[in-house]
């Protein structure tokens, strides 16, 4: 019996990676529908096709923007800053477009729409990890020298889609090198239909083949089958160590049968 507790502990091991595995995933998939549905108001969202793209240039929300039957094209860009030590990821946004596509509640300070390049949003969870207040001035080291003192002029609830910290998108693309968007929200004008949006938009990134075009529940279907594409890969992996578990407490029982038939006959 010992010896085959012992082999048995793979095939324990096994099934509860599987079982965690599994509660990951679902905790992940339900975590990116709950943001979407809580936070984008938006009509069609534009997104590298490309799981391991790192962005799209800020040509594709230009050609977007200039489509007659959008109203509202907000891109999101992602950055890097330096504060002190310490590496932190901000989000570029353009100010007055945010607020018609994306459901952000402010608890202080300004609105969003009067972001300017000197200021910076800051979420209620970073204010708090950082001990901040509305006027602080936050130093930012960005990929170009040259230090920004940002000014904390708005504080806003948790949003896991903007991230923590929001500057305009002018800034960060003076200040980055190479920054891409990351997501493109768009917006369509009163009385345009849900299919022609579409059409226009697609055909306005037509000349981008790692894009495309989503509403909001094909985006969350398509962030779904990228975690579960992991998740069955994992999978896979751990019934092949089961397997090799299994042979593994087949052939101890084998060999303790044939051990104790010959103590048997002796």
């Amino acid at each position: 019996p010992r010896r085959t507790a012992s082999t048995a502990s793979a095939l324990m091991i096994g099934v509860g990676l599987v079982s965690c595995f599994t509660v990951v995933a679902a905790s992940l998939t339900a975590s990116i529908k709950g943001v979407v549905d809580r936070s984008v108001t938006a009509d069609y969202i534009v997104s590298p096709q490309s799981v391991t793209s790192q962005g799209m240039p800020p040509d594709v929300a230009t050609r977007v923007a200039a489509d007659p039957e959008v109203a509202v094209t907000a891109p999101i860009s992602l950055t890097t800053f330096h504060w002190n030590k310490d590496e932190v990821q901000a989000q570029g946004i353009v100010p007055d477009a945010i607020p018609p596509a994306v459901d952000v509640k402010v608890q202080q300070g300004a609105p969003l729409t009067s972001l300017h390049d000197g200021d910076v949003a800051i979420s209620e969870d970073a204010v708090k990890n950082r001990n901040l207040k509305l006027g602080d001035s936050v130093p930012m080291q960005f990929a170009r020298p040259g230090a920004h003192n940002q000014r904390v002029v708005t504080v806003y609830a948790r949003n896991p889609l903007l991230g923590d910290y929001l500057l305009t998108r002018t800034l960060t693309q003076s200040t980055g090198i190479q920054v891409l968007d990351i997501l493109v929200l768009v917006k369509g004008k009163a009385g345009v239909s849900q299919a022609d949006l579409r059409t226009h938009v697609q055909n306005a990134v037509k000349d981008f083949p790692d894009t495309q075009v989503q509403n909001n529940q094909e985006y969350k279907d398509s962030a779904a089958q990228s975690i579960n594409v992991l998740l069955n890969l994992l999978t896979a992996l751990v019934l092949l160590a089961i397997v090799i578990a299994l042979l593994g407490v087949v052939n101890t029982m084998a060999l303790s049968i044939l051990e104790r038939v010959r103590e048997l006959g002796l």
